[in-house]
C-alpha cells in the first residue's frame, strides 16, 4: 500500500516543525496591541496610584481643622466629601474635602 502525500502538506508539516510554539501568556505580551488598550488589571493599577482618603480621615480632618466635635452629616460625592458640621460657636458649616489630596475648602 502506498500512500500519496501531497507536497504542500510536506511544506505545511515542515514549517509547523520550524515554528516556536509559546505559552499564550508569552506571546499576549509581545503583543503591541496591549500597548495601545490596556487591559482592566491595568486600568485598576493606574487608579490604585491615586488612592482616596477614606470618609473617616476626611471627617477627622475636618474636626481637626474646625474644632467641632459634631458632625451632623457626611456624604461621598465622587472626587469629594462633603462634610456638615456643628461649629463651638452653634454654627452649621459645610466643609468640601477633596477625595484624593485631603484638601478642604
Amino acid at each position: 500500500m502506498k500512500f500519496i502525500v501531497s507536497k504542500h502538506l510536506l511544506l505545511a508539516l515542515a514549517f509547523a516543525a520550524l515554528v516556536p510554539v509559546a505559552p499564550a501568556e508569552a506571546r499576549r505580551d509581545r503583543e503591541p496591541r496591549d500597548q495601545l488598550w490596556p487591559d482592566a488589571s491595568e486600568q485598576r493599577r493606574d487608579e490604585g496610584e491615586r488612592r482616596r482618603i477614606s470618609i473617616e480621615q476626611a471627617i477627622q480632618s475636618v474636626q481637626r481643622a474646625t474644632g467641632s466635635s459634631r458632625v451632623l452629616d457626611a456624604r461621598d460625592r465622587g472626587d469629594e466629601y462633603r462634610i456638615k458640621i456643628l461649629t463651638r460657636d452653634g454654627e452649621v458649616r459645610t466643609v468640601r474635602v477633596d477625595a484624593y489630596s485631603g484638601a478642604m475648602r
